[in-house]
């Protein structure tokens, strides 16, 4: 195998875990009514940086403003996040999670868990090991 095809292969490999993961955790999802792996990551950041203007919830996500407004206006809709406007620049939204949404997002949390544990298991120990080190190099950008 060359360079370029092992290259290959371990994208459409990453994209194809990953997607079966994200299948997985919202096939068992419990919380009622089912969210997208989208909404959920939305609001996982949106709990964790609740001083931000919306704007940066699609820098993160990589969305255009119009997609954000509309992923939040469902968000809201389902009673999962409120909004409050700037006091001094109305064009300014900052977010927040509500109640139920931080019952949604725990629940989703552990039972995405739970699935990943569950993937997980079918690597031994060693195997796992392995992926600990190669996740690391990956995040800390040395494979880069």
């Amino acid at each position: 195998m060359t360079d370029e095809e092992r290259l290959n292969r371990i994208i459409a490999l990453m994209f194809t875990t990953s997607r079966l993961i994200r299948e997985r955790v919202c096939a068992t999802a419990t919380t009622g009514k089912k969210f997208s792996f989208v909404q959920m990551h939305a609001l996982r950041f949106v709990n964790e940086h609740t001083d931000l203007p919306m704007k940066y919830l699609a820098e993160y996500l990589s969305i255009t403003p119009a997609t954000t407004t509309s992923l939040i206006q469902f968000l809201v809709g389902a009673g999962l996040v409120d909004r409050t406007f700037d006091k001094t620049d109305r064009r300014v939204i900052y977010l927040f999670v509500t109640k139920k949404g931080k019952n949604v997002l725990e629940t989703h949390m552990h039972e995405s868990a739970v699935t990943m544990r569950d993937v997980l298991s079918t690597l031994d120990s060693s195997e796992q090991e392995h992926l600990i080190h190669i996740l690391e190099k990956m995040s800390a950008g040395s494979a880069v």
